[in-house]
């Protein structure tokens, strides 16, 4: 399930992405880094209709352990009512800026590159597209780090809550994890626990852990919005060729 929990995730996004850029442009609205943002924060929103449920299905076989059984858990998780397939989407929600913000910076940043340049030159290669997404990551990510962090505390608590309260099996015979918080209680939690890390730590408290996350990000998007880029040429490639062969066959046709 995380494989292709992550696998999805990634797909709607770029899609859901591209397609609202288009319809933005196409409604003859200014694009902007603003715009492209917002765009990115709806994509992301739009994407967890479908992955959230994922996700949740995902901690649930963790909280499960070895023991876990895959339709098992999905039936419980069905029979636990519509509201368990969405805990949590106001916070993940939230954390949505940071592919967006990455998206915008990358789109920027790509445009000011290949700025001037013209023919077969107004194209990035491999190593500026993964360099331009390393940047894009870096900048979203010291922005956002604060709900990262922020987030990462409040699952930790609740990791440790879950610990010390016993499991339960449920007559079908699925190991159920104590029952979560509902999301205006999520988002009253993350504020909670924003304030409690400013108090006791600082400023400096929010970005406790950095370091690894940069490095751990970094490569992780570097290495996607490349394969993106590439395998946008490819099949731009693929869908040029295609028509141009379709027009050849209809013109030797015609005559």
């Amino acid at each position: 399930p995380k494989a292709v929990h992550t696998v999805l995730q990634n797909f709607l996004y770029f899609y859901n992405y591209s397609a609202l850029k288009s319809a933005w442009k196409a409604a003859g609205l200014r694009v902007s880094t603003p715009a492209n943002t917002l765009c990115g924060v709806i994509a992301g929103v739009a994407g967890l209709i479908v992955t959230l449920p994922l996700e949740t299905l995902v901690v649930r076989m963790q909280c499960a352990g070895l023991e876990a059984d895959l339709l098992a858990e999905c039936s419980q998780l069905i029979a636990d009512g519509v509201p368990q397939l969405w805990r949590g989407f106001s916070v993940s929600s939230i954390l949505t800026l940071n592919p967006a913000i990455t998206m915008s910076v990358f789109d920027l940043l790509k445009a000011t590159l290949l700025q001037g340049r013209k023919g077969a030159q107004k194209k990035m290669s491999t190593a500026e597209a993964f360099v331009l997404a390393s940047l894009s990551k870096c900048i979203a990510t010291w922005i956002t780090y604060p709900l990262i962090r922020t987030k990462t505390v409040m699952q930790a608590q609740q990791k440790a809550a879950a610990t010390a309260t016993p499991t339960r099996q449920s007559p079908a015979g699925v190991t159920e994890c104590p029952a979560a918080e509902s999301d205006s209680r999520a988002r009253r939690g993350f504020v909670h626990v924003l304030v409690s890390i400013l108090r006791e730590e600082g400023a400096a408290g929010l970005y406790r852990g950095f370091g690894a996350q940069i490095v751990s990000a970094v490569l992780k998007s570097g290495i996607q919005l490349t394969c993106k880029e590439a395998l946008f040429r490819y099949a731009l490639g693929l869908v040029l060729l295609w028509s141009g062969r379709a027009r050849a066959r209809k013109t030797i046709t015609s005559r």
